[in-house]
């Protein structure tokens, strides 16, 4: 039998193991709020608008001009947007990666976008649009 403490004991394990998939589900679905409003900007040709919302690493990379010129080369490529699904979340180099899987008039992609969260804030730290052949 177990003793009065380790009774006790188990039970608070057993809630702090129950407890950290629900606060990462939480998170996740917050973070899907904020990437579907991103790709909202995207499918309204709102580059520049996007780039508000890049990490200071992701801004380092791109001026807001040249990002808007490679997301509307990127958007002539695949068309309009008909169709995305939201497939998985996962960690990624202490960031979080949303992958969506995506229908443009020009074929099917997959499109991840990089996530992170610094003192309670969100910004995106990268977006990939992958066509799949």
């Amino acid at each position: 039998m177990f003793s009065r403490r380790q009774f006790t004991s188990l039970v608070v394990a057993l809630l702090l193991c129950s407890v950290k998939p629900f606060a990462q589900t939480d998170k996740d679905s917050e973070m899907k709020a904020f990437a579907d409003g991103i790709y909202r900007l995207w499918d309204q040709g709102k580059y520049a608008e996007m780039y508000r919302h890049f990490h200071s690493t992701m801004k380092a990379q791109a001026t807001e001009e040249q990002w808007v010129t490679v997301a509307r080369g990127v958007a002539q490529k695949t068309g309009r947007n008909l169709e995305r699904r939201f497939k998985e979340a996962q960690p990624a180099f202490g960031q979080r990666m949303l992958r969506y899987e995506s229908r443009y008039e020009g074929g099917r992609a997959n499109d991840d976008i990089y996530i992170i969260e610094e003192n309670g804030h969100l910004t995106v730290s990268g977006i990939w649009v992958r066509p799949v052949l």
